[in-house]
């Protein structure tokens, strides 16, 4: 079996990271792959990093594009890909030479499977530095319910850990008006279909953490979380939309404390956003 492997390298101005992640996808055992660098709209390097690895190998393309944020570039690659598997790879991340050879065995020897997933570990600056993930990752939490309720709070799983079927894809791209849980969606998607996956207890994937954006991602996760979260809504199943709606109030619900003298501020806290779109959404199911 000689499936070809799109890997889709979206990029943003992170010229200081992207030759590591593309030097990730060179380093590859596996021969048989394209590499899409999706040029984001970067106002860096980025362009002249990607046209430096057109030189170096044919295996590599580039599109250049309008910022539209990971989704939008993501999609994008999706549209030229040409692979059987694909392949996502942020442009700070990195990805083990082992990665594809031992993830298009297993999928020789198992052929009903859709998604290999392998195991991670996280990074500062110095992979050699590396420590394993916050979260217990196993063959068990690969599935729906896992991923409907224990997302972000038993474990998570970064976008390239995974291989998968190029046909998960076709009609169901990423969502690029949300700016953020793009990633938990994706996955909900997949498993919503009761895919077969595989799971590899060997990290072959690297998390790169950015401690100078930690605040600033938590203010942007947590002001398009509602978004998300109406979105997930709308495509689980009925018979889990209660459920999901009370794990996610008690998930983000304050200490408890007393608004009575601000009751401005309470309303602008997340807890209060997520309890008031719950109550709307499940007032418009009974009529």
């Amino acid at each position: 079996m000689n499936s070809l492997i799109s890997v889709i390298v979206p990029a943003y101005n992170q010229d200081k990271y992207l030759p590591e992640a593309l030097d990730s996808v060179l380093a590859q055992t596996y021969p048989n792959w394209e590499c899409i660098i999706v040029n984001d709209g970067s106002t860096d390097q980025t362009d002249q990093i990607a046209q430096s690895y057109l030189k170096k190998d044919k295996r590599f393309k580039y599109l250049k594009k309008e910022n539209g944020g990971l989704s939008s570039a993501r999609n994008a690659g999706l549209k030229i890909a040409k692979g059987n598997w694909i392949q996502f790879l942020d442009s700070d991340d990195y990805i083990e030479p082992e990665k594809f050879k031992i993830s298009i065995d297993l999928a020789v020897e198992n052929p009903s499977v859709g998604v290999i997933v392998s195991d991670f570990k996280m990074f500062i600056e110095d992979r050699l530095k590396a420590i394993s993930a916050f979260c217990d990752l196993k063959q068990e939490r690969l599935n729906f319910e896992s991923i409907l309720f224990g997302w972000d709070a038993e474990f998570n799983i970064p976008i390239h850990c995974g291989l998968f079927k190029a046909e998960f894809f076709h009609l169901n791209p990423f969502i690029e008006k949300l700016k953020s849980n793009e990633d938990w969606i994706m996955w909900l998607g997949i498993f919503k279909k009761d895919v077969k996956a595989l799971y590899l207890d060997y990290p072959l994937a690297y998390y790169r953490i950015n401690p100078n954006s930690m605040t600033k991602d938590k203010i942007f996760v947590s002001n398009n979380l509602v978004e998300a979260l109406k979105y997930i809504l709308q495509i689980i199943p009925d018979e889990y939309t209660v459920s999901f709606a009370c794990s996610m109030l008690d998930r983000y619900k304050n200490v408890i404390v007393s608004y009575e003298n601000d009751l401005a501020y309470y309303k602008n806290r997340l807890p209060y956003r997520i309890e008031n779109y719950l109550r709307k959404f499940f007032s418009s199911k009974k009529t």
